[in-house]
């Protein structure tokens, strides 16, 4: 992770606490999360930023947020606790962008299915199974990498 996304992150978080809570404080709050365990070894703590960031998204009803909080929370809780419940915030995050029709977090977490799915040492013909799901639903939403 860059130093630029993890200050701007702790900027987000900043500005929050100085002038109160908006919808984009739950990304700040979950990219601070996010950053914590990995460039500080601050993994617990990087939990708790991230689950923050979910409750306020709940608390003040902030719904186009709500994917992107649940999809930080699978990244802090990666390093904290097994796989199966990072997988269960990937699967919020999903119920999440469905609803509201969050695009790029759906395919950020459908792409984190496929790496949790390998971590948790699943056969690949189930990753590919599962890899072709992930593909079809890019192409239904036209999302490619090369426009």
């Amino acid at each position: 992770m860059g130093n630029l996304y993890q200050m701007l992150t702790c900027r987000m978080v900043n500005l929050t606490l100085q002038r109160g809570t908006c919808e984009s404080s739950v990304s700040g709050y979950g990219g601070l999360g996010l950053s914590l365990g990995p460039a500080f070894h601050r993994f617990e703590e990087g939990e708790r930023f991230a689950k923050l960031g979910v409750n306020i998204a709940e608390r003040y009803g902030f719904a186009s947020q709500k994917a992107g909080a649940n999809f930080f929370m699978q990244m802090a809780t990666v390093w904290t606790r097994p796989i199966e419940h990072a997988m269960t915030w990937l699967d919020a995050a999903m119920q999440s962008a469905r609803e509201t029709g969050e695009i790029v977090f759906a395919c950020y977490s459908l792409e984190h299915r496929l790496t949790d799915l390998i971590a948790r040492g699943e056969p690949l013909d189930i990753v590919n199974r599962e890899a072709t799901v992930v593909l079809d639903y890019a192409r239904k939403k036209q999302v490619s990498p090369y426009r």
